[in-house]
C-alpha cells in the first residue's frame, strides 16, 4: 500500500504543479494575454462616449449651430420595477428594443434636468448626449449643413469640418453579469469638447440676402438662386444664401439633391460677367486701349457657320463702349484676335479651371475646354462666357483681384478656430498670386462703373454711391436637343462698391426665370435691394457711434 501511497501523493502533487505553472502563465506571462483578454471580456465591457459637438458662430458671435444638452435612458435587463409607470411619471415616451441587446434604448433626447432623479433609479443606465439647434436654420442650411442622428455632420460645415467639431470620445467601463446584465461602472475616461468655429459670415447680412433672394426667385418664377456677399480686399465670406432651402429638420425629408450648396457644387456657363478675362488679357498684351475703335457691324457676326448677335446694333463704336453695353460681336471678334491660348491662360491666372480652396465638400472645379480641342467659334464664345463653366465662388474671387488691385484671393469661411487648450486664428488674407496689373485693374474698374451708370447694369445703380459690375445673360443647353435653348437662361450680375476703395462685393445669380430673361432686369435688382441694406445698416451703425 505503501507504495501506491507514494504514487498518489507524486501524482496530486505534478498535478497541482501544472495547475499552479498554468494559473502563472495564464495571470503573468505574455503567452496568457489572450486568455485574459477572453476572460476580462465577459465581465468588463469599455463603451465609447460621445464628446459634445464645437459649437458654430457668426463672426460677432452669434450662434449658428448650438448643442441641447439631453440624455439617453436605457434599461438594464429586467432589473426595473414598473418600467412604464417610471417612465409616464417622467413624461418620457419609450422608443425601442436594440437587436438581442440585454439593454433596452428606453428613450433619447430625455431632458437634461431629469438626470439626478433617473440616477438614483436602479436597472436604469443613463447617458449624456447632444442635439443640434440652428437659429437661422433656413437662410444658412445650404453652407452651415446639419448632423444627423449619430451626432455626425450630413453636409456643409458640419460635414467638411467634422474632425474639429466632433471632439475625441471618451470611454466607460461598465462591470457586468454572466448573463451580461451591468452591474455598475468602474472607470471612466471623459471625452474631449470638439472645437467652436467662429466664421466669418455675417448672420444679419446672411439673413437679408436669403430673404431678398427668396422674394426674387419666387417673383420670376425661376427654379433657383445664390446670392454671394464678399470682402474683396482678403476673401471673407460674408453671406452665402441658396434659394429653395428648408428649416432643419425639414431638410431630412426633402431628396438629398435639395440639400446643395449651388453657389460651389452647381458649375454655370457665366455670359457676359466672363467678358472682363478677355479684356484683362486685351489690356495686359496691349493689344488694345478702351478708345480703340471696333465695327460690330450690322449686330452680327458668322464664324464657322455660327451667328453671334447682339440684342442691340451698335455699328462702330468703342471698346470701352462695347463693354459698357455688352457687345458679344465686339467680344467674338476681341476673341479671335487673342487667340486661345492666350484666353487660356488669363481663365487660368484668375482662378478658373480649379477649386478655390474653400475648404467645403462638393466644391466643383468647373470646366475650361483644353486647348488642343478649340475651334474658332469655341474661342469667340469663350470671350462672351459661353462654352464654359464656372463655379459661384471663382466668379466672385475673380472681380475680387479686379477690385483689390490685381490679387487674386483664397476665399476665407472661417475667421477663428476654438480649441479645448488652444486657438487658431487664419492668416487675414491668402495672396494666391498677383494676376493682373494695377494698371488694367483700374481701366477695368472704370470701365465697369460705366456699366452701372449708362449701360445695362443701370438698375443697380445707387445715387450717390459709386459701383462697378457687369450684368450676364447666358443661354443654357437644352438636354433635348443638345443645343443652347432660346428661353432656358442664367442671369447674373456682379459688382463691388464703393468702386474706388471697395468694402463689398456681391454675386447675384439667378437661374432659369420665367419672368425677365436678362441679368440687367433680372439679377441687377437684386443686387441693388442687398446694396441699399448693407449701406443702411452702415448709416445705422455710423450713427449710433456718433451718439
Amino acid at each position: 500500500m505503501t507504495w501506491r501511497l507514494r504514487i498518489l501523493k507524486a501524482f496530486v502533487f505534478l498535478s497541482g504543479v501544472a495547475i499552479l505553472s498554468n494559473l502563472f502563465m495564464l495571470q503573468l506571462t505574455k503567452k496568457g494575454e489572450r486568455w485574459r483578454r477572453l476572460g476580462k471580456s465577459q465581465f468588463i465591457v469599455k463603451v465609447k462616449t460621445p464628446a459634445e459637438r464645437g459649437e458654430i458662430f457668426d463672426r460677432n458671435g452669434r450662434p449658428l449651430a448650438l448643442n441641447l444638452p439631453a440624455l439617453v435612458l436605457y434599461q438594464i435587463k429586467d432589473r426595473v420595477k414598473d418600467r412604464k409607470g417610471i417612465l409616464r411619471r417622467l413624461g418620457i415616451k419609450r422608443r425601442k428594443r436594440l437587436g438581442r441587446r440585454k439593454a433596452l434604448l428606453l428613450a433619447d433626447g430625455v431632458p437634461f434636468n431629469l438626470e439626478d432623479e433617473l440616477r438614483r433609479i436602479d436597472g436604469l443606465y443613463v447617458r449624456r448626449s447632444w442635439g443640434r439647434d440652428y437659429p437661422i436654420s433656413e437662410a444658412i442650411l445650404s453652407l452651415l449643413g446639419f448632423t444627423g442622428r449619430n451626432g455626425h455632420g450630413l453636409e456643409g460645415i458640419e460635414y467638411s469640418f467634422e474632425e474639429p467639431l466632433s471632439g475625441k470620445p471618451g470611454s466607460e467601463l461598465l462591470l457586468r453579469t454572466n448573463d451580461r446584465s451591468y452591474l455598475s461602472m468602474l472607470k471612466e475616461t471623459p471625452a474631449l469638447r470638439g472645437a467652436d468655429l467662429y466664421l466669418t459670415i455675417d448672420s444679419d447680412l446672411e439673413e437679408m440676402a436669403y430673404e431678398a433672394l427668396k422674394r426674387k426667385v419666387i417673383e420670376t418664377e425661376a427654379s433657383s438662386g445664390f446670392v454671394i456677399i464678399m470682402n474683396p480686399q482678403n476673401g471673407e465670406i460674408l453671406a452665402l444664401a441658396n434659394y429653395p432651402s428648408y428649416p432643419y429638420p425639414d431638410a431630412l425629408r426633402v431628396p438629398h439633391e435639395r440639400w446643395k450648396n449651388r453657389a460651389i457644387t452647381d458649375p454655370y456657363e457665366p455670359g457676359s460677367t466672363f467678358k472682363v478675362v478677355l479684356y484683362s488679357v486685351a489690356y495686359e498684351e496691349g493689344l488694345i486701349s478702351p478708345e480703340d475703335s471696333v465695327d460690330t457691324e450690322d449686330g452680327y457676326v458668322i464664324v464657322q457657320g455660327h451667328r453671334i448677335r447682339d440684342v442691340h446694333k451698335m455699328g462702330k463704336t468703342t471698346y470701352r463702349e462695347a463693354l459698357v453695353h455688352s457687345s458679344n460681336v465686339a467680344a467674338a471678334k476681341l476673341a479671335l484676335e487673342v487667340g486661345p491660348r492666350k484666353l487660356y491662360e488669363m481663365a487660368r491666372r484668375l482662378g478658373f479651371g480649379c477649386k478655390t480652396g474653400i475648404n467645403l465638400y462638393g466644391e466643383s472645379t468647373g470646366r475650361l475646354r483644353p486647348l488642343s480641342r478649340w475651334k474658332p467659334i469655341n474661342t469667340a464664345n469663350f470671350g462672351m462666357g459661353q462654352g464654359i463653366l464656372v463655379n459661384g465662388i471663382q466668379m466672385a474671387l475673380a472681380y475680387s483681384a479686379i477690385a483689390n488691385g490685381g490679387y487674386l484671393l483664397a476665399p476665407k469661411l472661417v475667421k477663428r478656430v476654438d480649441f479645448f487648450n488652444r486657438t487658431f486664428v487664419p492668416p487675414e488674407r491668402i495672396v494666391v498670386r498677383k494676376a493682373l496689373s494695377d494698371t488694367v485693374t483700374s481701366i477695368l474698374t472704370d470701365i465697369l462703373t460705366e456699366v452701372v451708370d449708362s449701360g445695362t447694369g443701370r438698375a443697380a445703380k445707387i445715387e450717390g454711391i459709386r459701383i462697378a459690375g457687369k450684368t450676364g445673360t447666358a443661354q443654357k443647353v437644352d438636354p433635348q436637343t443638345h443645343r443652347y435653348s432660346r428661353d432656358r437662361v442664367t442671369t447674373s450680375f456682379i459688382g463691388y462698391f464703393p468702386a474706388d476703395n471697395p468694402r463689398y462685393l456681391i454675386n447675384v445669380v439667378i437661374d432659369e426665370p420665367r419672368k425677365g430673361r436678362f441679368g440687367g432686369t433680372v439679377a441687377a435688382p437684386l443686387f441693388r435691394e442687398i446694396a441699399l441694406k448693407i449701406l443702411a445698416r452702415e448709416y445705422v451703425e455710423l450713427a449710433g457711434l456718433r451718439n
